[in-house]
């Protein structure tokens, strides 16, 4: 009987303990939540900070190159249409100050190769996905269509930001090498130290890479980046059209 009593008294339970258990459960699961949305909100604006200040610190630098190289074409179209570049001590003026853009672009590439070289990919990236995503409109409540349009559109934005300064210091370049070409009266120079002074500049653009590559491979220029612009986003496209036949086929996705 004692027993008995003993088993029952194990057996029972108070009828406020599986509520209470409820409710400190639900309770450290929303804690839970709570904690981790802030620590996801925090590590985002974090990364979208330092993505910010490396974005302007990289636009600024190329911006300032661009001005710098592009005033040197415009004195030097100057120099050529007065008929002075064939005068050695302004055409060696002109060869010094290109030889110092050009050491500056090459240490600006090599410190600023890491950045350039990567981000360009993950943009792309992001920019496939997101073209992708688009076709999920239907399935999504609006507000997340909403944000997911908002970091295609910065996605955009970031790969114009780093592309295209960098694609205009190489069109800066190539308007230099076009301008010293142009000019046949090089060719007819008596000269010999004006005319090597001509082929040294020409040269160093042409034996000298100034550019800075993605992954190692792909070399940020005009060209590279409108086969860029046409390819990448018609990736995302395909995608899309790939997932519309695999749900028309019954498939899921």
């Amino acid at each position: 009987m004692h027993r008995s009593s003993q088993i029952g008294l194990t057996e029972t339970k108070d009828p406020l303990e599986e509520p209470l258990l409820g409710r400190v459960r639900k309770i450290m699961k929303d804690e839970t939540n709570f904690l981790f949305c802030v620590i996801l909100l925090g590590s985002n604006c974090f990364t979208w900070f330092i993505s910010s200040v490396s974005l302007a610190y990289y636009v600024l630098i190329f911006t300032a190159l661009n001005r710098e190289t592009n005033h040197f074409n415009d004195e030097l179209k100057k120099a050529k249409k007065e008929k002075k570049l064939q005068n050695i001590e302004v055409l060696e003026k002109f060869d010094f100050r290109q030889n110092e853009i050009l050491n500056t672009v090459i240490f600006v590439n090599e410190s600023l190769a890491f950045f350039g070289g990567l981000v360009p990919l993950f943009l792309f990236y992001g920019l496939v996905n997101g073209v992708y995503l688009t076709s999920f409109m239907e399935t999504i409540p609006f507000p997340y269509f909403v944000i997911l349009m908002f970091n295609l559109a910065a996605i955009i934005f970031y790969n114009f930001c780093v592309l295209i300064p960098t694609c205009a210091v190489q069109e800066h370049f190539t308007s230099t090498k076009k301008i010293l070409i142009s000019d046949t009266e090089f060719e007819c120079s008596k000269n010999s130290v004006v005319y090597r002074t001509y082929r040294i500049m020409v040269d160093r653009f042409e034996k000298i890479d100034s550019s800075i590559h993605v992954v190692g491979a792909f070399a940020i220029t005009k060209k590279v980046l409108a086969a860029a612009l046409f390819v990448v986003p018609s990736l995302g496209f395909i995608l899309v059209m790939v997932k519309k036949v695999i749900i028309a086929n019954g498939g899921k996705v």
